[in-house]
């Protein structure tokens, strides 16, 4: 009889959101958590971010994405959306100035 383990490998999962749970990216890794309480539990574990490979701590956002991102690559996300609204919002305001004063 041998008492040989498995060999696992140490790694920082990369989180990806399957069906009702998530999973570890890595194809050597059996990593899955199904349910909703196994899910909150993995608020804080480190993962890595899918946009930019840095390790991060899931967070109340992060875990409601698919692929999840650190607050950096979020926050760039959010910012360009934010620049993209303000200016549209100039664009429509130059316009309606240009079409009143014609």
């Amino acid at each position: 009889m041998s008492n040989t383990k498995h060999k696992t490998s140490k790694h920082i999962h990369r989180f990806i959101h399957v069906g009702p749970g998530w999973k570890c990216a890595n194809p050597d890794c059996r990593f899955f958590v199904y349910d909703r309480q196994a899910t909150l539990a993995i608020l804080g574990n480190s993962t890595i971010c899918w946009n930019c490979g840095v390790k991060f701590g899931m967070d109340e956002e992060s875990i409601q994405m698919e692929m999840p991102q650190c607050s950096d690559c979020r926050n760039v996300k959010y910012k360009e959306i934010a620049d993209t609204v303000e200016l549209d919002s100039l664009a429509r305001m130059v316009k309606n100035h240009e079409t009143q004063y014609k």
